[in-house]
């Protein structure tokens, strides 16, 4: 599946903010490489405090294209929670987000339940940025 877009969960969406080397530089890559770095709103609902903390993170946010939960992408997530008994909901949002269009790409560093909701639809792709993680 050739990546056309990116998609930041909480953990990327994070660990860009702290300027986690490994993956800023994959990031650097991508944007050299024409590739889009999107974050569904829920991700930001879980990423921030709405106070002067979020600094970091809306810096990042500046630089990537939001994507809004739509009632869509709400549907979508609900048959793949209904699919994949005990999924949570910002997970299921994000693949649901992602699924919308092929060729996406989630980054995160905690892929497994990601996964399981990826391979439903198999629209999109689930990877870790952390290297000793599958």
């Amino acid at each position: 599946m050739a990546t056309n877009r990116f998609l930041l969960d909480s953990g990327a969406l994070t660990a860009l903010a702290e300027d986690d080397k490994r993956l800023r530089l994959f990031l650097e890559t991508a944007v050299i490489d024409d590739i889009d770095i999107a974050v569904p709103t829920i991700v930001i609902a879980e990423s921030t405090t709405g106070g002067q903390r979020d600094a970091k993170v809306n810096r990042v946010l500046a630089r990537c294209d939001i994507i809004d939960l739509t009632e869509p992408i709400a549907r979508d997530a609900a048959r793949l929670r209904t699919a994949l008994r005990g999924a949570g909901l910002a997970d299921a949002v994000i693949i649901a987000t992602a699924d919308r269009e092929r060729g996406t790409t989630v980054l995160t560093s905690d892929p497994t339940d990601l996964r399981a909701l990826a391979v439903i639809a198999n629209r999109s792709a689930v990877v870790s940025f952390l290297p000793d993680r599958p």
